[in-house]
């Protein structure tokens, strides 16, 4: 009898953990939707969405590099993905603020390319 109540209060128990871990996880994978303009080193480890059109892109050892652009410009990284966009496509652009030798740029963890 003993034993089913401490099993029952072990698995109440880490039930609620688990419930408040998903709720931490799922508060630090929001993207916040953001003009590019508005973009600055105040948002540095931020997730946020993009949209623009595509000024540049190629792909170089597995990677995707971009740049996109609304009323202002920034440089998109994803590692280990070649996507393929073409000079004025539209493209979506969820990531992290992040900063590479001096400049603002977001790292991709997906990239939608086409009409938006």
């Amino acid at each position: 009898m003993m034993e089913d109540r401490m099993i029952k209060i072990i698995s109440l128990s880490l039930a609620v953990i688990g419930i408040a871990g998903l709720a931490i996880i799922s508060v630090q994978n929001d993207y916040s939707p953001t003009k590019i303009y508005e973009i600055s080193d105040e948002m540095i480890g931020k997730n946020i969405i993009v949209n623009g059109t595509v000024l540049s892109s190629r792909i170089s050892d597995g990677n995707s590099f971009m740049y996109i652009e609304d009323l202002g410009t920034i440089k998109i990284v994803m590692f280990n993905a070649k996507i393929r966009a073409d000079i004025g496509d539209k493209a979506t652009v969820y990531g992290r603020v992040n900063v590479y030798k001096n400049e603002l740029e977001i790292v991709a963890e997906k990239i939608v390319v086409g009409d938006s």
